[in-house]
């Protein structure tokens, strides 16, 4: 209920240069990030970097919503988009994969998507997204710096199909690739190293 009223205000025009929103560990769910993002769409938060939902009940439901506001314009000058620690399993990321090959989020630099429940569906969709080029040339996400993926039970077949989408020239400009506590093997490691060997994410620095 809170959410609701917080949007409501956001969506009549308030807080017009804000451009931090900061509400990690609470417990907002699917009906609060619904009613934040039908204020996105109605041209809230035009100036907003970073929005960090981490740590709260969220599913794929409500993300899927925050989605499609960012796939029709909301957030594009966002840099920073946190919700680690919620529920977004693969219909999430399929939402998001949608956005992002409809040119949304090009100008974040950060992506994290921490301890959800991706898997290695959620992961081939959005993998297949990142390697699509936009009309305007650029591949999806191109200023991402760091992707978060740790926690989200991704095995040998979701790290190769980042791999293989990176291997054709998707996320170029990532430095951080973060991997931990998830499922695969040597089979997903061989094919991340291969396609840094053959000079695919040519800035990386740091796999965790």
């Amino acid at each position: 209920e809170n959410m609701r009223d917080i949007s409501l205000l956001l969506a009549q025009g308030a807080l017009p240069e804000c451009k931090i929103i900061m509400l990690h560990h609470n417990k907002i769910g699917d009906e609060g990030l619904i009613a934040f993002s039908q204020a996105l769409v109605e041209g809230a938060l035009p100036e907003c970097a970073r929005v960090d939902f981490g740590y709260n009940k969220i599913g794929s439901g409500g993300f899927a919503f925050f989605a499609d506001a960012c796939a029709k314009g909301a957030l594009a000058q966002c840099r920073y988009i946190i919700f680690r620690n919620n529920k977004i399993d693969c219909a999430g990321l399929a939402s998001l994969a949608n956005a992002c090959a409809n040119g949304a989020l090009e100008q974040c630099i950060e992506l994290d998507l921490s301890f959800n429940e991706i898997g290695d569906d959620g992961l081939t969709t959005f993998a297949k997204a990142l390697k699509e080029v936009g009309r305007n040339g650029n591949r999806r996400l191109p200023q991402c710096r760091e992707l978060r993926l740790s926690g989200n039970k991704i095995g040998d077949i979701g790290l190769t199909s980042l791999a293989v989408a990176c291997a054709e020239g998707a996320l170029a400009q990532c430095q951080e690739l973060y991997l931990t506590y998830n499922d695969f093997q040597e089979a997903g490691l061989a094919a991340l190293a291969k396609t840094i060997s053959a000079g695919a994410l040519p800035v990386l620095n740091m796999i965790s």
